[in-house]
This record gives structure tokens, C-alpha cells and sequence, in this order.
């Protein structure tokens, strides 16, 4: 293992070489498809006000005219 990788105190890391192996482990291990659904289920966030009220039809056409559904949003990151 090369010197530069680790911390330069390990034992507040770890107490063993034993350790240190397992803790380093969880680099080589990925979460299931099935972990990130779960994940991303349980952190979801309610936007609430005013994101709620701001996506309102009616709120749309006042803020933008009516011509919100002619806006060109193909760039955009929904």
C-alpha cells in the first residue's frame, strides 16, 4: 500500500491492519439498483411553497401570458 494514500493518523480511523482492510473495502463495493431506488425514495422532498403554487395552470398563464407552453426548454436539466 503506498504511504501517501493514508492519512497521516490512522489510528483515529482504524485500530488494526484488519480494520484499515475492511474500511478500505467499501471502495471496491457499489450500492444495488434496488439500494439507489430505495434511496432516492426515502431523501424525495415535498417543494411546497412556492414551487407548489408557481406550477399552477393558472398561475402559468398569468406569470407567462399564455405563452408558456411555446418556451423552448429542450436545454434545460429537469
Amino acid at each position: 500500500m503506498q504511504k501517501a494514500l493514508l492519512p497521516k493518523n490512522t489510528s483515529a480511523i482504524t485500530r488494526n491492519v484488519q480494520q484499515l482492510s475492511e474500511s478500505l473495502n467499501c471502495f471496491t463495493t457499489s450500492p444495488t439498483e434496488e439500494h439507489i431506488a430505495e434511496l432516492n425514495q426515502v431523501s424525495e422532498i415535498e417543494l411546497g411553497f412556492p414551487h407548489d403554487f408557481l406550477t399552477q395552470d393558472g398561475v402559468k398563464m398569468v406569470m407567462y401570458g399564455g405563452s408558456y407552453d411555446k418556451i423552448d426548454r429542450s436545454n434545460l436539466k429537469l
